[in-house]
This record gives C-alpha cells, structure tokens and sequence, in this order.
C-alpha cells in the first residue's frame, strides 16, 4: 500500500479523443466489429463504422494473410473451416483484433 492507498487500478486519460467516439468504440471493441462470428459466407462490418473503414484482413494462425477487402462486407466463401484473426484497420489508424470462426 502506498499514501493513495491500496488500490492498485491504473486509470489513463486520453484526451485526444471526444468522451462519446470512445463509448462508441469501447462499445464496439467489447462486442465484435465484425459480425457474424462464426461465419459461414460472410462478414459484415458493424454499422457506426463503415464510414472509418480503412481496410480488413483475416490472418490464419500462423500470421499468414489469408483475405482482405476495402469494403465493410467481405466473402469468406473458400477460406477452409476454423480460427482465424481478424483485423479492421480504420482511417484514424486505429486497430481492432478479433477471433474469427469460419464454419462449413
């Protein structure tokens, strides 16, 4: 413990950004910006985003690039069934990573 006390959560203000585009994308990183999960045809990126979309790409488990689109719905049709990483780069350059499962 220390004269603060014995709490130890470390809170950090970013003030770059307005108060509510961070609800928003803490929101949106809480939940999945990429949807359906699993996926069996294809993705969609989440509504209050697609005007930020930079760019998606899905990576299999080995960092490899298996597909990648410049707009907010992307076929997954001919990836083969399982796990991989998604990721939706936006305009403001930032990233957001998720799981990704692609179903038969």
């Amino acid at each position: 413990c220390s004269t603060l006390g014995c709490d130890s959560t470390v809170y950090v203000i970013d003030s770059s950004r307005t108060g509510i585009e961070n609800i928003i994308w803490n929101k949106a990183v809480e939940e999945n910006l990429v949807f359906p999960n699993p996926a069996h045809d294809r993705i969609n990126l989440q509504a209050s985003f697609i005007d930020l979309l930079q760019e998606i790409r899905i990576y299999n488990l080995e960092g490899q690039l298996v597909k990648k689109a410049l707009t907010p719905q992307m076929s997954v049709l001919g990836i083969p069934a399982g796990i991989y990483l998604v990721e939706v780069q936006l305009k403001d350059q930032r990233v957001h990573r998720q799981k990704l499962l692609i179903v038969d």
